[in-house]
């Protein structure tokens, strides 16, 4: 497999990471009032974070590979 070939097997899952990352830093106002709701504000935006650090890990490695 040459590397062009390999970038065209790695973009789908880049473009999706980009697409979560999006979403992850999207202010979803329903999700918030529910966790405001059920006291889990504070844990959600620290998931938030760890999801958002860990999805920049992934593509860091992913383009590495690449």
């Amino acid at each position: 497999m040459s590397s062009t070939d390999s970038a065209r097997v790695i973009s789908p899952e880049l473009d999706a990471i980009d697409l979560m990352l999006r979403d992850l830093q999207t202010r979803h106002d329903e999700i918030r009032h529910r966790a405001a709701f059920r006291g889990c504000t504070h844990e959600l935006l620290v998931l938030q974070e760890e999801l958002v650090e860990y999805l920049h890990s992934k593509r860091s490695s992913l383009q590495a590979s690449v």
